[in-house]
This record gives C-alpha cells, structure tokens and sequence, in this order.
C-alpha cells in the first residue's frame, strides 16, 4: 500500500497558505517554512512524505533551504511502512543525506481499517466489548447522523472547545476548522452520536486518494455511559465503505495511551512508519533548536499554551 498522505496533497497545502502558513512547493513536496519565536531561527516542516512517490532532489534541497536561510528540514513522519523492503530503500537514501530527528511531532503508528472486507468482517475482527457496547449502545436508543453542513461544523467547534478544555490539549482556533470546512466541503464529513436529542460525540471525517482520516474527534462525557463512540466508530467504517473507501485511517496509535487501545477496539492492523529525519544546513541552530523544544514539553502547561499561542502567531 504506497499513497500520497493527505498532508501532503495539494488541497491541504491550499488550506494551510490560505490561513497563513508559508508553505512553499519544491518538486512535488510540500516544505511548511516555520520561523521560531524570538531567536530568528527558519526550520522547513515536511510531514508525511512519501519517498517512493514524492520526488525529492537533496541538492535542489540544500539549495532551497540556502535561498531561504533554513537551517534544516524535518521530514516527519515520512508516509513509508516500516519494515518493507521499499523501507529499506528510503532508509538507505536518508541515512545518506540526513540524520534522524530526536523527535516525532505525529505519531509514528496508527491503525488502518481496511474497507474492502465484508461489513460482517470488520464488525467480528472488533474485540468482542467493542461488539457488545454497539449493541446496548443501539438499544439504549443511540442514533448517528452524517453531515456535512456548515451547521454541522458549528456544532462540531462548541463540542471540541468542551473537548479542549476537558483534556488540556493544544486545540486549533475556529478560524482554522472553518478554513479548513470550506476547503474540504465536498470530501468531508461530521459523523455524530446523539442520545434523548443531545449531540454526544462528532468526528470530523476527511477523504484523500480513496483513504478516510478520522481527523479530529470530539466528546461531551457526560453521555459516556450509553457508549455513543462505539457505535459512532462502527457506523464511520460502514459509511466510508460505502462511500467506496479503501482504508480508514484512525491517526495516531502510542503505546501506553487510552485512545490507542479504544482504536484498536474496532480492529484493523497497527502500521509502523519509518523514523523521521532531518536534513541539516547550520548545525549549531538544529542543537540549539532541539534543545529549546525538549525543554518545552517539560513547562507547565499554561506557561506551553501561551508560547504555543505566540508560535502560531508567527507561522
């Protein structure tokens, strides 16, 4: 399975120029230059490139990044399966020209739902609380909906703000998800659960090259006793394959976390990527940077929000 990741597509690059990232094409890659706060420092951020399919020339690179004063690029995450024997050949070619990054910022595994089984498959490779929690969820009178509305987007930013402040996370601002709604309107999609006419649960769907990414999700926890994401996410692997989907991608699967193991709930197969790497121009910026964003994540979060805010202000 070899395919040009959504964060690398021409629509999602479109999105992110539109709301204000300077994202430049080179080749066929797309390179989010990024300016971090107070030090000047340039880094290029290139998430999910696929080295089998993308082309990307190292000397038109260190060139790119001369002309634009980068000290280095990260290629995140790269879209290749790790353990391959096509691995082994991106590996060779970026062990040659690059080092490997410290860090990831996306998740180096995730589970995909492959849609071309039988709806009877999928639903039995489901771990068998998953199977039951559908059931009493159905029962207890749990209904989907699938829209694609603005009022459905509306709906969505009320109950991620709830999502956020609940979890603490780093969230995306409304002018991002609207953005983001009118660039996608035709290849998206909000699944939502609702209980007695209250909206429990919505998952922002979106499709590129046949694959459906199960975005950002979501929840109002007070209805968590009627299990409306059990039965969200079965009904979401159903309506994409019968929107003539090949996989489901659910994003993201760490060891040791919660929303992993609900993931691996619904069944599908956990995919490893290969590392992520960077390639290196002003090696004193690249350890300095490194440095500085270690000791970030060890902030309290308030302090992280607010220099988080700033940065995304600034790219």
């Amino acid at each position: 399975m070899s395919f040009i990741h959504l964060l690398q597509s021409k629509v999602w690059n479109v999105f992110k120029k539109e709301y204000g990232a300077n994202v430049v094409e080179l080749n066929s890659v797309y390179i989010n230059v990024k300016t971090i706060p107070f030090f000047r420092i340039k880094i290029g951020y290139a998430p999910k490139v696929n080295f089998l399919l993308q082309q990307v020339d190292f000397h038109s690179l260190s060139v790119f990044c001369k002309t634009y004063g980068i000290s280095f690029i990260r290629f995140d995450s790269p879209n290749n399966f790790s353990g391959t024997e096509d691995a082994k050949k991106v590996l060779e070619l970026l062990n040659k020209y690059c080092v490997k990054s410290p860090r990831s910022s996306i998740s180096m595994k995730t589970i995909f739902i492959n849609l071309h089984m039988p709806i009877a498959d999928l639903l039995s490779q489901m771990h068998h609380k998953r199977q039951y929690n559908i059931r009493l969820a159905e029962k207890k009178g749990v209904t989907i909906n699938f829209d694609s509305s603005e009022q459905a987007l509306i709906r969505f930013i009320k109950l991620y703000k709830v999502t956020q402040n609940r979890q603490k996370f780093f969230g995306y601002s409304d002018l991002y998800l609207r953005l983001l709604w009118k660039h996608f309107e035709k290849s998206l999609f909000f699944a939502e659960a609702y209980f007695q006419n209250n909206i429990c649960s919505s998952w922002l769907i979106l499709n590129s090259e046949d694959v459906y990414y199960y975005l950002y999700g979501a929840s109002d926890e007070m209805f968590n006793s009627v299990f409306p994401n059990d039965l969200l996410g079965f009904r979401v692997i159903v309506h994409t394959k019968e929107l003539g989907g090949s996989f489901l991608d659910l994003w993201g699967a760490n060891d040791n976390k919660g929303y992993t193991e609900f993931k691996k709930k619904f069944g599908g197969v956990v995919v490893e990527y290969i590392p992520s790497y960077d390639f290196l121009l002003n090696k004193a910026a690249y350890y300095f940077f490194n440095s500085a964003y270690n000791f970030f994540w060890l902030l309290p979060y308030p302090i992280k929000k607010v220099i988080n805010y700033l940065y995304k202000r600034l790219n």
